[in-house]
């Protein structure tokens, strides 16, 4: 299993440089990428940057229902007019990272986006994702570029979150003052 980077860290402030050619060092690195996230359990995981486990390739993989998808040099090609925040300016979907630890927010994200990728032949396909995999992929996206999520929830003015264990021993999201 790959070790994963947390904040503060450079190489998760970097934009990550594309993939020339999906070759054998590519796919043993998607693998690897791919059984990492695929034993996360706490917590478990629903995206990975290559940049999260000190690689700097344009590469993520991501849980869609049962399955890990690899994403190689994703561009955005088109997204919705809609977002993910609910009627009371409420995100429907909190985002954790795995690099920032015991933190969560609300982030305004896209509810749609299509994007061009290659895949693991060395092709290039063009996917339309809806939420929850477009709010991931966005995410996993904004790594690529070297940016957290946090960096978005704060500019957008979100609401930050951090589990703490409550009297009881259970943990809990606490509201954190910004």
């Amino acid at each position: 299993m790959l070790k994963i980077i947390t904040a503060p860290n450079k190489i998760l402030n970097k934009q990550l440089k594309p993939v020339q050619v999906v070759d054998k060092r590519i796919k043993q690195i998607v693998k690897e990428m791919t059984e990492t996230l695929r034993n996360l359990d706490n917590p478990k995981g629903v995206g990975l940057a290559a940049n999260q486990v000190s690689i700097d390739l344009a590469i993520f993989v991501f849980r869609q229902k049962n399955r890990i998808r690899p994403i190689i040099n994703p561009k955005l090609i088109s997204h919705s007019e809609q977002d993910v925040l609910d009627v009371r300016g409420k995100s429907t979907m909190l985002e954790g990272c795995l690099s920032i630890p015991k933190y969560y927010g609300t982030v305004k994200r896209f509810d749609e986006i299509t994007i061009e990728y290659l895949l693991l032949d060395g092709t290039t396909t063009i996917e339309t994702f809806k939420m929850p995999e477009a709010v991931i992929i966005q995410h996993e996206m904004d790594h690529l570029s070297g940016h957290l999520f946090i960096e978005k929830l704060l500019s957008q003015k979100g609401i930050l979150y951090k589990v703490e264990t409550n009297k009881e021993g259970k943990d809990e999201l606490v509201e954190v003052e910004l």
